[in-house]
């Protein structure tokens, strides 16, 4: 899947029209061996890299949370606490970003709580704790408890904000699940859509406003961020996460 995975999304980028903006690959992340990563904690892999995993909440340490398996990243959310990962990439400070994942919900409870930011890492520390916090990201979505679906927090660009969803998108029945974010630099805002094989792409969020906007310092996305944080434990595989840019790239299929 994954070598596959990787032909098509270059085809993609390389067979833009001649004379219109191509997206450019940012960053990419299969936690394969190509890579670099191996079996165990994801913080500190893939060695020797420009950018590697780092540990997001130093008073909970994430090595039985975000691991690596099989060439995956497996987010097992062990209870009590908000555990936190990021990894930095170069910074992107206008255009699109398209970013695309796949993830898979393992169980068995079905209350799981782990999401996926862009954001600027600068902002992380607002509040002078290094350990990072939801108020402090940008574009974020989430698998969460409530109703066991997908949502996406509409942000108010200062912290706030709520979570929401166009349209229900259940993720318990262990599909794999094909993610694709659109992040709007300049509008800082973001539109998200979900698909299972087999059937049609949802929209889950469009116009969407970011969480927190970027800080001056960096004044653009540098950092994918994800939480696990939840009263049960339950767990869930994410794989092929990839992020392009500065120009869209609309209604792709990843398989």
């Amino acid at each position: 899947m994954k070598k596959t995975y990787a032909i098509f999304l270059l085809g993609v980028i390389a067979l833009a029209p001649v004379g219109t903006a191509q997206a450019q690959l940012v960053a990419e992340y299969d936690f394969s061996a190509a890579q670099g990563y191996v079996d165990g904690p994801l913080v500190g892999q893939p060695a020797g890299a420009d950018y590697t995993w780092q540990e997001g909440a130093p008073d909970l340490p994430s090595d039985v949370v975000f691991t690596v398996a099989n060439e995956a990243m497996l987010v097992t959310q062990t209870p009590p606490g908000a555990y936190w990962i990021y990894c930095e990439f170069p910074t992107q400070t206008e255009g699109d970003l398209t970013c695309t994942w796949d993830w898979q919900f393992l169980g068995p409870e079905a209350n799981v709580n782990i999401g996926v930011c862009f954001s600027d890492s600068v902002n992380f520390n607002l509040d002078d704790n290094p350990a990072l916090n939801w108020p402090e990201q940008g574009a974020m979505t989430r698998m969460q408890p409530d109703t066991n679906e997908i949502d996406v927090r509409n942000g108010d660009w200062e912290g706030g904000g709520t979570y929401e969803a166009f349209e229900g998108f259940d993720y318990t029945d262990g599909a794999l699940i094909h993610m694709r974010m659109m992040i709007h630099i300049l509008d800082l805002t973001l539109d998200v859509y979900a698909m299972k094989d087999g059937e049609a792409e949802v929209t889950l969020a469009e116009g969407y406003g970011f969480r927190r906007i970027p800080s001056v310092e960096t004044d653009g996305i540098n950092c994918i961020s994800m939480w696990a944080n939840g009263d049960a434990l339950s767990s869930l595989i994410l794989d092929n996460l990839v992020i392009a840019g500065p120009t869209s790239i609309n209604h792709w299929e990843l398989h």
